[in-house]
């Protein structure tokens, strides 16, 4: 089973991902593989236009094995979810030849400026904690407009620019580096008013119900789904030492045990590897890093 193998995969990286601060290329791969970025991309697309109560005990359960792997998997699929309100043109150009397409994003709190311009917008900006962006092949942004509204536009990774910044405590495999948009255009069919993210589009009867729920309302059970993973891994550890210690096995031994095996599992980490071609493979061009 592809979710199967992406929690042993998730588990045996997880002291790398904490240490190198990304994902590596295998839980990329594996993940991918496990349909985590074509969970709610339309069917038309080749993707699976999955419910939330199929993805959240999935990604609660990969957060036991590493909490950052289930972090950037559950935004990916949620991206994905967000890239289906872009216009018909707009979602040819992301899954047009495979729906595996892993999205960023960087869109609370909107940043920079988004210019109006003939065919399009000019995208110029800095986003923090954007996950996963070095595993990414989109990115998605939200810029304020001069007329007042705000914008979600889509851009390829590789016109992105990084800004390793990300050195966090928790989640550090996440990646949550900072995107960088200088001068970038963006066509019209790779953009969509966020109001539109926020409030949910019902507009078309055939509208699949996963693509109608506001972001507000979704986000929270998604966002949740890691930490519970994350927390029911820790009780597990606790517990099995609590046990030891009743036992009368000594404290330091059960001390050390006990940090060995939270290790194994805490990963609290993800970011990209090399991230991947638009199928799911490890090898897509990366964003451009910069240093801060």
């Amino acid at each position: 089973m592809p979710w199967t193998s992406a929690f042993d995969t998730a588990a045996a990286h997880a002291r790398a991902a904490d240490r190198n601060r990304r994902l590596s290329g295998e839980v990329v791969t594996a993940l991918t593989a496990a349909g985590a970025a074509r969970h709610f991309v339309p069917r038309r697309w080749g993707g699976a236009e999955g419910g939330f109560g199929a993805l959240l005990p999935r990604i609660a359960e990969l957060g036991e094995a590493c909490p950052s792997a289930a972090w950037v998997a559950m935004l990916w699929a949620a991206h994905g979810r967000f890239a289906a309100l872009l216009p018909e043109e707009g979602q040819r150009r992301l899954w047009g030849a495979s729906p595996d397409v892993r999205i960023a994003a960087g869109l609370m709190p909107p940043a920079g400026r988004a210019e109006p311009v003939p065919g399009g917008w000019r995208v110029t900006g800095t986003w923090g904690c954007v996950s996963g962006i070095d595993s990414a092949d989109w990115v998605l942004v939200a810029a304020p407009e001069p007329a007042g509204g705000i914008r979600v536009l889509a851009v390829p990774a590789d016109a992105v620019d990084v800004a390793d910044t990300w050195d966090a405590t928790g989640l550090r495999g996440t990646g949550s580096h900072t995107a960088v948009l200088r001068d970038v255009f963006v066509p019209g069919h790779l953009t969509f008013p966020l109001d539109e993210l926020l409030r949910g589009r019902d507009d078309a009867p055939d509208r699949p119900r996963c693509h109608t729920a506001p972001a507000q309302l979704a986000g929270g059970p998604m966002f949740c789904a890691p930490a519970l993973g994350a927390a029911r891994r820790a009780l597990a550890v606790w517990s099995r030492w609590a046990a030891g210690q009743g036992s009368g096995r000594s404290r330091s031994g059960q001390g050390a045990a006990v940090r060995g095996e939270s290790g194994a599992g805490q990963g609290g980490q993800s970011a990209g590897a090399r991230g991947g071609n638009g199928r799911g493979g490890a090898q897509a061009r990366r964003p451009r890093r910069t240093n801060p």
